[in-house]
């Protein structure tokens, strides 16, 4: 069982029966939830309601700030994007040739960027799947976003934070050091 509490007052507003194992992601008013490997769901945290069963074999998931989609990564590679509202698969974003590392949401959810371990980065629009920029480093990356929402970030474990704008794939900023991930 997991409680949903307001974060100013410490009030308990809802709970969500998950099961052990069970992983998370919140945006909104919702609360993904998956088991990796299994399906997917979205509740509500108002009260606790299954909002959308998501037919989804998921090995990671992300929700919109605005609850408005939900991102999941399946065994296969392949990121769905589903439509909350209407509970239809909206695309499917293609497997990269590489393993995906990681995969984040801007802080406005109109922009997924993925990393996959061979060093390739993309930025995505999560409305309609269109790449939006793509850099290869050759090597794992960590990776975030940054504001304004156009630029991105990725961590390199023994060259430092670079900064790139997504539009363009120009570096914009290097900061030396070794670096974990990346929020």
């Amino acid at each position: 069982m997991a409680g949903v509490y307001d974060a100013r007052s410490g009030v308990a507003l809802s709970r969500v029966r998950l099961e052990p194992g069970v992983s998370i992601a919140v945006g909104a008013d919702r609360l993904l939830a998956w088991k990796p490997g299994g399906g997917a769901a979205v509740w509500s945290l108002s009260d606790g309601a299954v909002f959308a069963s998501l037919d989804a074999t998921v090995t990671r998931g992300l929700i919109t700030p605005d609850g408005e989609r939900a991102l999941v990564m399946q065994t296969d590679g392949r990121i769905c994007v589903w439509d909350l509202g209407s509970g239809v698969q909206t695309y499917v974003q293609p497997p990269s040739d590489a393993d995906m590392g990681e995969f984040r949401l801007s802080s406005d959810g109109e922009r997924l960027a993925t990393a996959g371990v061979d060093g390739s980065l993309a930025v995505w629009s999560v409305r309609d799947g269109r790449a939006l920029g793509t850099v290869t480093f050759g090597h794992d990356v960590r990776l975030g976003f940054a504001g304004p929402e156009r630029v991105w970030t990725t961590g390199l474990p023994a060259t430092g934070v670079q900064v790139w704008d997504s539009a363009t794939g120009t570096n914009l900023l290097r900061l030396p050091g070794s670096v974990g991930s990346i929020w």
